[in-house]
Formats: structure tokens, sequence, C-alpha cells
């Protein structure tokens, strides 16, 4: 893993972090979401789609206990 300098405060950061440890700036764009029915572009925290109306999936973190069946 190799260090960088981040090129805000010029601390040394991993060039593998998503933002600085140090002074929080983000070093990686989100990606961005996009409606699965129209290929709309859509905004953060949207839940339904501005252009067709399809509702958007939220992602939902995993449980770590398994599932009983």
């Amino acid at each position: 893993m190799a260090m960088i300098q981040c090129p805000q405060c010029g601390e040394s950061i991993s060039e593998k972090a998503p933002k600085c440890v140090h002074c929080g700036l983000t070093l990686t764009e989100e990606p961005k979401k996009i409606c699965l029915e129209c290929r709309e572009e859509l905004e953060n925290g949207v839940l339904v789609c501005p252009k067709c109306g399809c509702p958007i999936e939220q992602e939902i973190a995993a449980e770590s206990v398994p599932q009983q069946v």
C-alpha cells in the first residue's frame, strides 16, 4: 500500500483512502445512482425517480446473523 500526500492538508494517507483521515477531504467521487427503468441520473436520497416515477431501491446492509431456516 502506497502513501500519498493529501492535496488539502499535506498529511500522508493511503492511496486507497476514500477521504483524508486528517482533514476529511473527499478524495474519491461517490458513484452516481441511475434509475434502472429510464436510466436518469438521480440525486442522493431520492426515493422515486423524478422522470418516470419508478421507486428507487435503497441499499440494505446485510445482517451479520445467518438467516434461520
